[in-house]
């Protein structure tokens, strides 16, 4: 005859199934609801999982990282490192941390490196790593100056992403697109906001509906709804001949993904920030707003000099250093990271 449990063999796996049900819901509780506390749930399970298996340990990353449509870019950061028993780190995050690679594709205006570390504080919190990668630019052997739009770049080669470079060759209408959602923060922010309306009183301007919100009266700004996600905001840049892309803030070395989305899109990008773009992007292929008022910009944008026909035919390839190049250059910095560390 099988073998009947006990009552009291029962009761204590009924505890322990509870038990553990109840861990369960209390971590995805964290997870859900985001509690401002040093980890949220999903990172302590995937903390945990890392130190068992000896793999890297990610923290303070966006909510989505390595899980949702820039996936396949997560990973283009960091695949040599993942194997290895390190803890990565990015500037997300309100409290101190010490990591042993920081990443950011953030202005950190206060990285500095002192006393064998790097240190940082900002908005989102504070702490110190022993190398760095990302943006802004920082001279020093432990660090690797790689500008964001790279991540954008990998995510952009994805398969989800195959229709794109049809969508860049569609026929575009004269006229310039603006997509905003940061109005505040940052120097140029609410410089941007303000060209944009005014340059449409002198070209046409397409904008994402929330630049409606304390718009100005004479603004002639024609809106739109964007769905949100990176397919739909290039889908949008690429209906039009121009692009207004200034940064958040103007500071060396702060390249995000806004002027190579335009020029992904095969649409001239009117960009202001980092005044040492022109490393990166090839001459001609941008034009420079930094010092230009709305009429000055209006009146570049209607003089066709050669820049809307160079930048639709060259696109990505005005890219000083490739993705493929950038992606060697990664692994090379990741490698010296495993050396230092007696990974390798």
């Amino acid at each position: 005859m099988p073998r009947t449990s006990t009552p009291n063999e029962t009761s204590s796996v009924a505890r322990i199934v509870c038990g553990a049900s109840i861990v369960r819901r209390i971590l995805q509780w964290c997870g859900q609801l985001k509690i401002k506390c040093r980890h949220t749930g999903t990172e302590i399970i995937r903390m945990l999982d890392a130190r068992l298996h000896g793999k890297a340990q990610f923290r303070h990353f966006w909510s989505n990282f390595r899980e949702g449509e820039d996936r396949a870019a997560d990973r283009f950061l960091f695949s040599t490192l993942e194997e290895h028993p390190l803890v990565i780190g990015s500037v997300f995050g309100r409290s101190r941390k010490t990591v042993d690679v920081l990443y950011s594709g953030e202005c950190i205006r206060d990285l500095c490196y002192r006393d064998g570390c790097f240190i940082w504080a900002n908005r989102w919190g504070a702490g110190k790593a022993r190398w760095f990668f990302g943006i802004p630019r920082i001279d020093h052997p432990r660090a690797f100056w790689q500008p964001h739009f790279y991540h954008k770049w990998a995510m952009y080669r994805d398969q989800r992403y195959a229709e794109l470079p049809m969508l860049r060759q569609a026929e575009k209408e004269f006229g310039i697109s603006v997509v905003m959602s940061n109005f505040r923060l940052g120097d140029l922010a609410h410089r941007r906001f303000a060209i944009a309306h005014a340059l449409s009183q002198f070209v046409p301007v397409h904008a994402n509906r929330a630049m409606s919100i304390g718009a100005p009266a004479d603004s002639r700004v024609i809106y739109h709804d964007i769905p949100f996600g990176y397919k739909h905001k290039l889908r949008f840049l690429s209906s039009y001949t121009h692009n207004l892309c200034f940064e958040n803030e103007s500071f060396p070395g702060y390249l995000t993904e806004k002027l190579f989305d335009a020029l992904y899109a095969g649409v001239v990008p009117l960009y202001a920030g980092d005044p040492l773009a022109g490393e990166w992007f090839e001459e001609g292929s941008y034009v420079d707003c930094i010092a230009l008022e709305a009429e000055e910009i209006g009146a570049i944008v209607r003089s066709d000099s050669g820049m809307m026909e160079n930048v639709s035919q060259r696109r990505d390839a005005l890219c000083r250093v490739s993705f493929e190049e950038m992606e060697e250059r990664t692994k090379k910095f990741h490698r010296q990271i495993l050396a230092e560390r007696n990974l390798a």
